[in-house]
């Protein structure tokens, strides 16, 4: 019995999930326009990664690593989290986003 409600719970959550982020950014004018094209391997990889606890690291004032990718740390959020490669520029998920600035405050955090 437990499993069927446990398979239910997981059903309504994949559901809801997109579009509480949906609602989200919706209430959340800055997030309306961004810079950049979305690119889904950069968000998967970086979604993977904080899913696996990674930290970001040598933290200045425009650039952080964070998994072994430089991303820009500025103009929070239309522009924010942009990897370079070469000549192009590649940027997550809104989603991804604001859950590493999150995660790049907490880091900030715990250093000072």
């Amino acid at each position: 019995m437990n499993n069927i409600f446990n398979k239910i719970y997981r059903f309504l959550f994949f559901l809801i999930r997109p579009s509480f982020w949906f609602l989200f950014f919706l209430i959340r004018p800055s997030f309306w326009f961004m810079n950049y094209n979305y690119n889904i391997h950069l968000d998967t990889m970086l979604r993977k990664r904080l899913i696996d606890g990674e930290k970001f690291t040598s933290i200045d004032n425009y650039y952080a690593s964070f998994g072994g990718v430089k991303l820009w740390i500025e103009t929070y959020p239309f522009a924010c989290m942009i990897a370079r490669n070469r000549s192009t520029v590649l940027r997550p998920s809104r989603e991804v986003i604001y859950k590493l600035k999150k995660q790049l405050e907490r880091d900030i955090g715990d250093k000072k």
